[in-house]
């Protein structure tokens, strides 16, 4: 199993605005239905997509249809692992802004323990850092 660790994820703030829209509905699900859809994605979605499916067009991904983006996935035995806790605490989606406090380290090491928790789990034979 191989997993990639990603580090950039949407700060409260920007999460809330999605939310607000969704109120009622299972966003989570709207989200990830999304991305196996190849359908709203960001930058990094964008490129995560086209790495993993081998290919260069977006179009491309969803005219091969439902379950191809899954299939891909199985098929390089890939799982996604977000490194900061779900609402990182920052303000930003990217930069120091959207890191938590530094002047309290603790958030780190909460980090590393739950990745290393999380490789143990997968027994992960490769972890790839996408910073």
């Amino acid at each position: 199993m191989r997993v990639l660790v990603l580090t950039d994820y949407y700060p409260l703030k920007l999460l809330l605005g999605q939310m607000s829209v969704l109120i009622g509905q299972d966003w989570a699900s709207i989200a990830a239905a999304n991305f196996l859809a190849a359908k709203e994605l960001g930058l990094t979605e964008l490129n995560l997509v086209r790495a993993v499916t081998e290919k260069n067009s977006i179009k491309e991904v969803q005219k091969m249809g439902e379950g191809f983006i899954s299939s891909c996935f199985a098929k390089h035995r890939l799982l996604v692992w977000n490194y900061f806790p779900f609402l990182r605490g920052g303000s930003e989606c990217e930069g120091a802004a959207g890191l938590p406090d530094p002047s309290n380290p603790l958030w780190l090491s909460y980090c590393d323990r739950l990745l290393a928790q999380f490789l143990r789990c997968v027994d992960a034979a490769e972890v790839i850092l996408a910073i």
